[in-house]
């Protein structure tokens, strides 16, 4: 079982407050190997995309919030991505095609 233990006294959870500067977080009492699984799980190393993936998803899907959540990284990310690798996105493959309708 879980106690809060608070090591000013704060009741501020999220450190916004009138003692934010103090660097009130609220503090937990557990088993020592709890404290050593939980944070194994914040450890996890980012993932890196191969091209080949990022081709594929752009090819296939309509758009690119469909690509990137079939690929599971964010919006943003997939079109950074597609820059940095010189892949069309599917935004900019419609764009194309609405300015010069006579191209594939």
């Amino acid at each position: 079982m879980l106690i809060p233990v608070f090591t000013t006294g704060s009741p501020f959870k999220t450190g916004k407050g009138p003692d934010r500067n103090r660097g009130n977080r609220l503090r937990a009492e557990e088993p020592d190997g709890a404290t050593a699984a939980r944070s194994n799980e914040g450890d996890r190393a980012m993932q890196k995309v191969p091209r080949d993936w990022l081709e594929r998803a752009a090819r296939v899907y309509n758009s690119n919030a469909d690509a990137s959540k079939a690929l599971g990284i964010a919006g943003g990310t997939f079109g950074r991505l597609c820059r940095q690798y010189k892949i069309e996105t599917p935004f900019a493959r419609h764009r194309r095609r609405r300015r010069d309708p006579s191209q594939p």
